[in-house]
């Protein structure tokens, strides 16, 4: 059975993608799937420190 997801990946260099208005674990579990599907690295940046520990 094909996943179904609610965004795409980058597909080539220079690809971005940005993730907002995510409320409570959303954004948690959205970077996590991200994570896990992407086969390179992924970079997050949070608008500060609180937000950055809440995802860790």
């Amino acid at each position: 059975m094909p996943e179904h997801y609610r965004y795409s990946l980058p597909v080539k260099a220079g690809d971005q993608r940005q993730l907002g208005e995510l409320t409570g674990a959303a954004c948690a579990t959205l970077v996590a799937e991200i994570a896990e599907r992407h086969p390179g690295p992924v970079l997050l940046v949070a608008p500060d420190m609180q937000n950055a520990l809440r995802l860790a």
